[in-house]
């Protein structure tokens, strides 16, 4: 997830005493009681596997490459211009291999 983006909320009740716990480790860490709790279900899910994911649609990978040849990625750049032309550039890679191997044969 972006940084600063919005999350879906939790809420739970937790007695006084657990929540001075947390707030002396957060303290002891440097770090808010949000960001320890959401360090600590990190950990206690690690070892957890993650649930299957959607694949992305074509649409969303095209956007993707969208943004990443906005953003100077000559390799989306790439992917793109050759998904404009319509043009498989495996297969123009093997054609243009064969070609190599016949022209080697001749000589």
């Amino acid at each position: 997830m972006t940084p600063g983006a919005e999350m879906p909320r939790l809420s739970f009740r937790l007695p006084e005493s657990t929540l001075a716990r947390l707030d002396d480790m957060a303290a002891d860490l440097g770090v808010t009681r949000t960001a320890l709790v959401r360090r600590l279900i990190d950990a206690g899910l690690s070892d957890r596997p993650l649930p299957p994911q959607k694949l992305p649609t074509e649409d969303e990978l095209l956007a993707v490459l969208g943004e990443r040849a906005r953003a100077g990625n000559t390799s989306a750049a790439r992917s793109l211009l050759v998904r404009l032309e319509g043009r498989d550039q495996r297969a123009d890679a093997v054609a243009r291999f064969a070609e190599m191997i016949e022209e080697r044969r001749r000589t």
